[in-house]
Protein backbone atom coordinates (compact mmCIF):
# COMPACT_ATOMS: atom_id res chain seq x y z
CA UNK A 1 0.00 0.00 0.00
CA UNK A 2 1.22 3.50 -0.64
CA UNK A 3 2.10 5.53 2.43
CA UNK A 4 -0.26 8.47 2.71
CA UNK A 5 0.28 11.70 4.59
CA UNK A 6 -2.17 12.55 7.36
CA UNK A 7 -3.72 15.24 5.16
CA UNK A 8 -4.45 12.69 2.42
CA UNK A 9 -5.98 10.20 4.86
CA UNK A 10 -8.18 12.91 6.39
CA UNK A 11 -9.29 14.01 2.91
CA UNK A 12 -10.20 10.43 1.91
CA UNK A 13 -12.07 9.84 5.16
CA UNK A 14 -13.97 13.10 4.70
CA UNK A 15 -14.95 12.11 1.14
CA UNK A 16 -16.27 8.83 2.55
CA UNK A 17 -18.30 10.70 5.15
CA UNK A 18 -16.27 9.37 8.10
CA UNK A 19 -15.73 11.86 10.87
CA UNK A 20 -12.13 11.99 12.08
CA UNK A 21 -9.81 14.77 13.21
CA UNK A 22 -6.04 14.88 12.84
CA UNK A 23 -5.67 14.31 16.58
CA UNK A 24 -7.92 11.23 16.41
CA UNK A 25 -5.83 9.97 13.50
CA UNK A 26 -2.50 10.42 15.27
CA UNK A 27 -3.70 9.52 18.81
CA UNK A 28 -6.74 7.28 18.29
CA UNK A 29 -8.90 6.17 21.20
CA UNK A 30 -10.45 2.69 21.18
CA UNK A 31 -13.96 4.21 21.15
CA UNK A 32 -13.26 6.36 18.12
CA UNK A 33 -11.62 3.48 16.26
CA UNK A 34 -14.79 1.44 16.80
CA UNK A 35 -16.97 4.30 15.52
CA UNK A 36 -14.84 4.66 12.39
CA UNK A 37 -14.93 0.88 11.85
CA UNK A 38 -18.73 0.97 12.20
CA UNK A 39 -18.94 3.77 9.63
CA UNK A 40 -16.72 1.89 7.17
CA UNK A 41 -18.63 -1.38 7.63
CA UNK A 42 -21.92 0.41 7.03
CA UNK A 43 -20.54 2.21 3.97
CA UNK A 44 -18.84 -0.74 2.27
CA UNK A 45 -20.75 -3.78 3.55
CA UNK A 46 -24.13 -2.46 4.66
CA UNK A 47 -23.45 -3.72 8.20
CA UNK A 48 -24.76 -1.14 10.64
CA UNK A 49 -24.40 -0.89 14.42
CA UNK A 50 -28.17 -1.45 14.63
CA UNK A 51 -27.80 -4.72 12.71
CA UNK A 52 -25.05 -5.73 15.10
CA UNK A 53 -27.32 -5.20 18.11
CA UNK A 54 -30.11 -7.28 16.55
CA UNK A 55 -28.10 -10.33 15.47
CA UNK A 56 -29.41 -13.50 17.01
CA UNK A 57 -27.50 -16.75 17.08
CA UNK A 58 -29.70 -19.70 16.08
CA UNK A 59 -28.25 -21.88 18.82
CA UNK A 60 -28.92 -19.45 21.67
CA UNK A 61 -31.74 -21.60 23.03
CA UNK A 62 -29.29 -24.38 23.99
CA UNK A 63 -27.68 -22.18 26.65
CA UNK A 64 -29.06 -22.17 30.18
CA UNK A 65 -28.74 -18.36 30.25
CA UNK A 66 -28.77 -17.11 26.63
CA UNK A 67 -29.06 -13.48 27.73
CA UNK A 68 -25.43 -13.47 28.86
CA UNK A 69 -24.30 -14.35 25.33
CA UNK A 70 -26.37 -11.84 23.35
CA UNK A 71 -23.71 -9.12 23.41
CA UNK A 72 -20.83 -11.45 22.54
CA UNK A 73 -22.67 -12.92 19.54
CA UNK A 74 -23.17 -9.41 18.11
CA UNK A 75 -19.55 -8.50 18.80
CA UNK A 76 -18.32 -11.65 17.09
CA UNK A 77 -20.38 -10.84 13.98
CA UNK A 78 -19.00 -7.29 14.06
CA UNK A 79 -15.39 -8.50 14.27
CA UNK A 80 -15.92 -11.07 11.52
CA UNK A 81 -17.27 -8.32 9.28
CA UNK A 82 -14.25 -6.12 10.00
CA UNK A 83 -11.89 -8.97 9.12
CA UNK A 84 -13.85 -9.64 5.92
CA UNK A 85 -13.63 -5.95 4.95
CA UNK A 86 -9.90 -5.84 5.67
CA UNK A 87 -9.26 -8.96 3.56
CA UNK A 88 -11.29 -7.49 0.70
CA UNK A 89 -9.04 -4.43 1.03
CA UNK A 90 -5.91 -6.57 0.71
CA UNK A 91 -5.00 -6.62 4.42
CA UNK A 92 -4.56 -10.28 5.28
CA UNK A 93 -2.81 -9.98 8.64
CA UNK A 94 -5.63 -8.16 10.43
CA UNK A 95 -6.76 -9.97 13.59
CA UNK A 96 -9.45 -9.64 16.22
CA UNK A 97 -7.06 -7.95 18.64
CA UNK A 98 -6.41 -5.19 16.06
CA UNK A 99 -10.00 -3.99 16.44
CA UNK A 100 -10.32 -4.46 20.19
CA UNK A 101 -9.53 -1.81 22.80
CA UNK A 102 -6.26 -2.58 24.54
Amino acid sequence: FPTLENREILECMSELGCTISEEQLTKPSPDHIMRVMEQLLDLFMGFSADDNAQIKFSGMDVFDHPEIHEFSVGQLAFHRSIIKLMRASGVFDFELRDSSPS
